[in-house]
């Protein structure tokens, strides 16, 4: 579980296999992620001016980027980036700050030099 840089949303991942985006404020389930193959392991916010995005990484091996758009009263979830651990293919992304990491997942981050110094 992991709040959300400003406080308003709560994202839990659950052994149903999804991701749920809750009202911090009401404890609403607001909207539904059932795009996993396998029960969530890890989970983290990032936000840019522009942007909320969920990190999520889970049992099936999988890292995932998903941007979070308000939209009126509800929210659009879209899928920016799926990588297993074998492969990470991302561009002008930046991780920072991530907590609750596998030991896969660790080794993988520092293979691609992204907890290493910043350029």
């Amino acid at each position: 579980m992991a709040y959300s840089p400003n406080g308003a949303l709560i994202a839990s991942s659950s052994s149903d296999k999804t991701v749920r985006l809750w009202g911090a404020a009401s404890g609403k389930c607001l909207k539904v992620i059932e795009e996993c193959d396998k029960y969530g392991s890890s989970i983290d916010w990032k936000e840019t001016p522009e942007d909320f995005y969920l990190l999520t990484s889970n049992k099936d091996h999988t890292l995932r980027q998903w941007k979070i758009k308000k939209e009126n009263k509800s929210y659009a979830v879209e899928l920016e980036w799926i990588s297993p651990h074998a492969q990470l293919n991302v561009r002008d992304t930046i991780i920072e700050e991530v907590s609750g990491l596998s030991e896969a997942n660790k080794k993988l981050l520092e293979q691609r030099r992204v907890d290493k110094e910043k350029p």
